[in-house]
């Protein structure tokens, strides 16, 4: 123990001494001094330049090396996950199901020239009177509430034959939408990246490094994969992470273009972040 104790305080001599070794050194004798203390101990040095910003080529290292570390997340998705279909897709598929059987239990009805049919616990006309005729006023698929038809019309009435949950041209798939980003999207952020890092002091890129990855993921995410809904709910942005990004204000780093006047870039995903902070 008292051996241990000694260890102890001369390492605590060791450190406090380097200390007012560098506090009395120039900048460029700094590094020598930081060499003769316990690579787990050394103080982080602040020197003025911290307040300055990265030039442009710093600033490009810094970016890439963030856009790997997102793109290594996504690598990380286990591969059974990648033929995750979108929560609009899934839903589009249960509509285009239900609306086949809709149309079954209509037909139905109408052969048997019934004036009503029920179909998920709801009832609708079908279009035909009680003498078996179509009428003209109606066109079938009124909803009937209360043994009363109302003006509301089936959702599998549309002419389209379907219902549009998403962009036609979005990703179906997890596996479309880690491949659309690897290939163009990811220069997207690298851009707004480097635009950030070239005009945020130094000091506040260095603080946010560290969580930059995680919450880019998180942001970057397409909430319509239940496995980016998975993740985000077991791993959400803490109180502090959440406090450090507001304080730093991405936003004030990332001006947008406008959508008509000028051709828009997609920036770092900033206001919805703040506007909805996630944290344990």
């Amino acid at each position: 123990m008292a051996n241990t104790l000694l260890k102890i305080g001369g390492l605590a001599v060791a450190i406090g001494g380097a200390y007012l070794l560098i506090k009395n050194k120039g900048k460029k004798e700094q590094a020598q001094a930081l060499a003769s203390i316990p690579a787990t101990t050394q103080p982080a040095v602040t020197t003025a330049t911290d307040s300055g910003t990265y030039t442009k080529d710093e600033a490009k290292k810094l970016a890439m090396s963030v856009v790997d570390k997102v793109i290594l997340q996504l690598d990380q998705i286990p591969k059974e996950r990648l033929a995750d279909k979108t929560l609009s897709v899934i839903r589009q598929e249960k509509f285009d199901a239900e609306k086949k059987e809709y149309k079954k239990a209509k037909d139905l009805a109408l052969k048997a020239k019934k004036e009503q049919f029920t179909f998920l616990d709801k009832t609708y006309l079908t279009g035909l009177n009680n003498k078996g005729l179509f009428l003209t006023t109606i066109k079938g698929g009124q909803l009937v509430l209360d043994g009363r038809m109302t003006s509301m019309i089936s959702e599998y009435e549309n002419s389209q034959g379907t219902m549009i949950f998403g962009d036609f041209f979005s990703s179906k798939t997890l596996g479309d939408f880690v491949n659309k980003f690897k290939k163009t999207e990811w220069l997207q952020l690298y851009d707004s990246l480097v635009g950030i890092f070239t005009t945020m002091p130094k000091s506040q890129v260095n603080s946010i490094l560290p969580i930059l990855p995680k919450y880019i993921f998180m942001e970057i995410a397409n909430k319509d994969f239940t496995y980016f809904r998975e993740i985000n709910e077991k791993n959400p942005l803490t109180m502090q992470e959440t406090l450090l990004l507001r304080e730093v204000n991405l936003e004030q780093y990332t001006p947008r273009k406008d959508m008509v006047l000028g051709t828009r870039i997609l920036n770092f995903p900033v206001p919805m972040a703040m506007q909805t902070p996630r944290f344990n």
